[in-house]
């Protein structure tokens, strides 16, 4: 797909994105930034628009976006800060990124998401996960998402000839489950239910919906649950933080944690577990947005260094098909019951051992 654009300068960058309006949500902070510069590289006028959970992050943000616009142009760029979980946000945020494509949307990426990791039933029921967490993470991940294609499509809709992109930031946990992400896991199923029941209607007015399915990089929203990891590790040592031992368990904690969950990712060139570069994630998100290179709709792109194939084959993942005029109606039910005896064992969950 794209050359690597970072240190180039924009004119020597092929501008595939020219005259094009892109849209991306979660464009403040992680992969939404990452593929706005990408896109604004390309040529494209970028909307953003995102929130800020500090003052350390708004700052960072508003200087980083300060240099985006001195080097691409002020009038190529705009951002609305918003809540796409409130009534009447993506209407608005649609307004804008209209006007500033002069009428038109060309490009819509929901890159807006976020996690939260709980049990379904916990030692403690107050850490049991809730409807509230469900809400949370549904709101934000998929409905936002939702709301602002609906806003968005009558900008988009053209003369039938593929020239507008919908592009859904999901994940490898759209396409496979993970331990105490059931409110993350699905929120990207909903992705993928969204985008396989409209890919057709939505071609009959030249528009595509597509989406990137990334495996862990290293951003906070992977980052911030390895650090919780290490640190009620570190806590069960018994080690406060003003011990002089404690930022070498804390930092031992951490790397055992890192290498558990990027053990399905293997990068290629160094045969280990490894974290995505972002190069791949905005690599793919210009590549879907480059209407020359004739891509369909429908379809799923993963940059997950074999994540989810490896990942089906250690959760033991099968269909059982249910025939009831079938003589092997037994032996299905015997096979599904010694596949849910190894999960069970810890065998294939990605917590417990591996084979």
């Amino acid at each position: 797909m794209s050359a690597d654009t970072q240190g180039t300068p924009a004119a020597e960058v092929k501008q595939t994105m020219a005259g094009k309006t892109a849209l991306v949500t979660g464009s403040t902070d992680g992969i939404g930034l990452a593929s706005a510069k990408e896109l604004l590289a390309r040529g494209a006028k970028v909307m953003f628009t995102g929130i800020f959970t500090s003052d350390e992050q708004r700052t960072r943000f508003n200087t980083e976006y300060a240099q985006l616009q001195k080097k691409y142009g002020a009038g190529n760029m705009d951002i609305l800060e918003v809540d796409l979980t409130k009534e009447g946000a993506s209407a608005e945020l649609v307004d804008r990124a209209q006007k500033l494509g002069g009428g038109h949307i060309d490009t819509f990426v929901h890159s807006a998401g976020v996690q939260r990791r709980k049990p379904l039933i916990a030692d403690k029921p107050e850490d049991s996960l809730t409807m509230k967490d469900m809400d949370w993470v549904y709101d934000i991940n998929a409905r936002a998402g939702f709301a602002t294609v609906l806003a968005a499509l009558p900008y988009m809709k053209n003369d039938g000839k593929g020239r507008s992109q919908i592009t859904f930031l999901s994940s490898v946990h759209g396409l496979i489950g993970c331990p105490d992400s059931g409110p993350y896991c699905a929120s990207k199923w909903a992705i993928e239910g969204f985008m396989h029941a409209n890919k057709h209607e939505l071609s009959k007015y030249g528009i595509r919906i597509n989406a990137v399915n990334p495996a862990f990089i290293e951003t906070a929203l992977a980052i911030g649950p390895l650090k919780t990891i290490a640190a009620k590790a570190v806590a069960k040592q018994g080690l406060a933080e003003d011990n002089p031992a404690y930022q070498e368990a804390f930092d031992t904690a951490f790397e055992a944690a890192k290498e558990e969950r990027l053990h399905l990712q293997i990068n290629p060139k160094t045969g280990k577990g490894d974290w995505i570069p972002m190069k791949d994630i905005t690599d793919a998100v210009v590549g879907l947005a480059d209407f020359s290179n004739g891509i369909g709709s429908g379809g799923n792109v993963q940059p997950d260094y074999g994540y989810v194939e490896r990942g089906k084959k250690e959760a033991g993942a099968a269909i059982f098909r249910f025939d009831e005029d079938s003589p092997d109606l037994r032996a299905t039910f015997e096979a599904f019951n010694a596949r849910n005896a190894k999960l069970a064992a810890g065998q294939g969950s990605g917590r417990g051992p591996r084979e």
